[in-house]
C-alpha cells in the first residue's frame, strides 16, 4: 500500500533518541510495540502488513532530496516518515522510498504504488 503523503503535523508524536539531527543524519525513532487502531482502519491495516510505501520529492534539499554520496533518500520528509511509522508499529527499515513529483503524487496515492 502506498501513502503518497503524510500528514506533517504528526512529526509532533515522534519521540527521537539521538536528539535533533542535522547534516544529513538519520535519527533512530521510536517504534510502538502492538499499537492499537480502530478495527478496519487504514492505520489498522499498515499497521498488520508491517511495511509501508512512502513518496517522497528527491529534488528538494531539506525537505526530500536522494544523498548523492549513500543513493538514500534524506530531509524532513524522510524523517516525518520514519516517526509515523514508528507510530504505526514499522521499524525505518520497513519504509519503501519512492521518487514522486507533483504531476504523480495523486495518482500514486489513488494506485496504491
Amino acid at each position: 500500500m502506498a501513502i503518497g503523503a503524510l500528514a506533517l503535523g504528526a512529526g509532533a508524536c515522534g519521540n527521537s533518541k539521538s536528539g535533533i539531527g542535522g547534516g544529513g543524519k538519520s535519527n533512530s525513532y521510536e517504534v510502538v510495540k502492538n499499537p492499537k487502531f480502530a478495527a478496519g482502519s487504514t492505520m489498522e491495516r499498515l499497521s498488520k502488513a508491517g511495511k509501508i510505501t512512502v513518496g517522497v520529492k528527491y529534488d528538494q534539499p531539506g525537505l526530500g532530496n536522494k544523498n548523492p554520496s549513500t543513493g538514500n533518500p534524506e530531509g524532513f520528509d524522510v524523517e516525518v516518515a520514519k516517526i509515523v511509522a514508528g507510530r504505526l508499529g514499522i521499524a525505518a527499515n520497513k519504509i519503501h522510498f519512492i521518487e514522486t513529483v507533483s504531476k504523480n503524487r495523486e495518482p500514486f496515492i489513488q494506485n496504491g504504488t
